[in-house]
C-alpha cells in the first residue's frame, strides 16, 4: 500500500510572509498473514523561515497468533533549526515496543515501552533538571464496538 498526503499553508506570524509545506509518505507491505512493514516519511518546507525538517520510521508487526502481536517501531526527526520543536535544534529519536493481545470479545490489551531519545537535554525530569532522554510504559484497554473478531 502507497499512500501520500500533502498539507501546506502560511505558518508565520502576522503578516504571513511565505508557506510551510508538508509531505508525508506511508508504505505498507504485508508478505505473510503474521508479518506486516511500514515505513514513513516526512519533509517539511517551510519557506518564511527557509528551513527544512525531515523525519523517518519504520515499523514490523508480527502476529504471533490470533490473540497476541508485537509491534517495534523505530522513528527520527531532523529538525536543524528547531522550525517544529519550539525552536530547539534538535534530532530526536524514540524506539517502541508494543505488545498486543486481542480477545475474540472485541477487548485488546495493549502494553507499550518506549525510550525517547535526543541529542540535547530537552526532557524535563521531575526534579525540574533536563535530560537527553526519557522512558515511558504506557498500558491501553479498547473495547471495540464494532466487531469481535480478533
Amino acid at each position: 500500500t502507497f499512500i501520500e498526503n500533502y498539507v501546506g499553508g502560511t505558518e508565520a506570524t502576522a503578516p504571513a510572509t511565505g508557506m510551510r509545506n508538508l509531505s508525508d509518505t506511508v508504505l505498507t507491505y504485508t508478505p505473510t498473514k503474521t508479518v506486516s512493514l511500514a515505513g514513513n516519511f516526512d519533509y517539511v518546507k517551510d519557506s518564511a523561515a527557509n528551513t527544512t525538517v525531515w523525519g523517518a520510521a519504520g515499523y514490523l508487526r508480527y502476529q504471533v497468533n490470533d490473540v497476541v502481536a508485537i509491534t517495534p517501531r523505530f522513528e527520527y526527526l531532523s529538525d536543524a533549526n528547531g522550525t517544529i520543536l519550539a525552536g530547539v535544534s534538535q534530532k530526536p529519536m524514540e524506539g517502541t515496543v508494543t505488545f498486543e493481545f486481542k480477545d475474540k470479545s472485541g477487548v485488546t490489551l495493549r502494553a507499550e515501552y518506549r525510550p525517547d531519545m535526543s541529542d540535547k537535554s530537552t526532557f524535563v525530569k521531575d526534579t525540574g533538571a533536563t535530560s537527553k532522554s526519557q522512558d515511558t510504559v504506557t498500558a491501553a484497554l479498547i473495547y471495540a464496538f464494532s466487531t469481535k473478531n480478533p
